[in-house]
């Protein structure tokens, strides 16, 4: 697409869109922000994001750009202006997609120098220049850790025992606020040259255990959609039933509407190691079957799949002709396919989440007590472990 500076190449992406065309077939387009190109990383050294130890992240893979890079910036809205100044009038397009998986795989954290900057920045804000607020807040009395300017305020990074747990609260909230500006930024450039355009973006698992949340990337988004893999890489066995039922209703919830299914597990999945393969030896396509039937009454209004010529895998997997088609018509299986009206609801909070992590009760193995007199085997007993 980008292979050197400034020289874009749609060629490969019109050819699909024409013979999805010639097959009535809708498209989703994608920016393509995820996987940065050579060039730029070799050019921009500090583009690159950094780990907790301040080693860069090496070009290779994905998602290994700091998102408060200023060049990440200045060379997203040049190829995502390019592309939608090439497909806004392509009426096969039902939306563009931002980036890939938001924090997955640890991509939301970075440590680097431009980090460190933009944190300042962002509690200089918080606080409104009020660096006496800061130290009241946080309790900074403690352990002498007082700030005179903003300036001195560090990352959180390794030290003996630990940070203040307000500061490190404030890192967690900074870090979901590095993607939900990026994702703001992207889709606000699209809305721009495309009026009337539906914006996604495509939210790995494991949300509730993630720095950036979901909940307020979805503010920028028309629709959430959702990469339902319940086996990735070395899992021996599936996610039990109600973890993937689970990770559906939370996308449901994003946006209290219905989602989209962008990626499906259709065979043997991982990057470097595989585990759990629902091929050949599951009848009937079994899990590649029932999962994205599960879906669909949580609501999902469209399935995809992470490999091309998806047919073409699910018979390589064991499926029919007829199960094949059954799996890609997905929502159609279910006519009318209205929102559900749930009688009950659970209510999440990512910044909950993040405190209780942050102080996570501390487990020190005592040896189990001898039962007090009057118990017998079995009654209650003190615990053997200290809280």
């Amino acid at each position: 697409m980008e292979k050197a500076e400034g020289r874009y190449d749609f060629s490969l992406f019109d050819h699909v869109i024409e013979r999805a065309k010639a097959r009535g077939l809708a498209v989703v387009m994608g920016t393509p922000t995820a996987a940065i190109p050579a060039w730029l990383a070799k050019k921009y050294p500090a583009v690159l994001s950094e780990f907790e130890n301040g080693a860069k992240r090496s070009f290779g893979g994905r998602h290994v750009y700091c998102f408060n890079s200023r060049e990440m910036y200045t060379y997203t809205e040049r190829i995502v202006r390019a592309m939608a100044e090439h497909y806004k009038g392509e009426e096969a397009i039902a939306a563009w997609q931002i980036d890939n998986e938001f924090g997955h795989e640890d991509s939301d954290m970075c440590y680097c120098s431009r980090c460190l900057d933009a944190f300042r920045f962002y509690l200089r804000d918080k606080f409104r220049g009020d660096i006496r607020t800061l130290n009241e807040t946080y309790g900074t009395a403690f352990w002498s850790q007082e700030y005179n300017d903003f300036d001195e305020i560090p990352l959180p990074a390794p030290t003996i025992t630990t940070h203040n747990p307000a500061l490190r609260l404030d890192w967690e909230r900074f870090r979901s606020h590095s993607i939900e500006k990026f994702a703001a930024f992207q889709a606000g450039l699209l809305r721009e040259l495309i009026p009337g355009v539906t914006i996604i973006h495509d939210f790995p698992g494991g949300g509730l255990g993630k720095h950036v949340d979901y909940s307020r990337v979805a503010g920028e988004l028309d629709v959430a959609a959702y990469n339902n893999y319940p086996v990735w890489g070395g899992q021996r066995e599936p996610l039990a039933p109600n973890e993937i039922a689970f990770g559906l209703d939370y996308i449901r919830g994003l946006k209290r509407k219905n989602f989209w299914i962008t990626e499906a597990i259709m065979g043997t999945q991982g990057h470097d190691v595989t585990g759990f393969s629902p091929g050949p030896t599951r009848p009937s396509c079994g899990p590649i079957r029932a999962w994205p039937g599960a879906a669909s009454p949580c609501s999902s209004s469209a399935t995809g799949g992470h490999q091309g010529r998806r047919a073409v895998l699910l018979r390589g997997a064991g499926c029919g002709q007829r199960e094949a088609e059954e799996i890609l018509r997905g929502p159609e299986l279910f006519p009318g396919h209205p929102p559900l009206r749930s009688p009950a609801g659970k209510p999440h909070r990512q910044q909950s989440g993040h405190s209780l992590r942050l102080r996570l009760p501390g487990l020190l193995p005592y040896p189990a007590p001898e039962p007090a007199a009057g118990l017998r085997d079995g009654d209650e007993k003190v615990p053997q472990v200290l809280l």
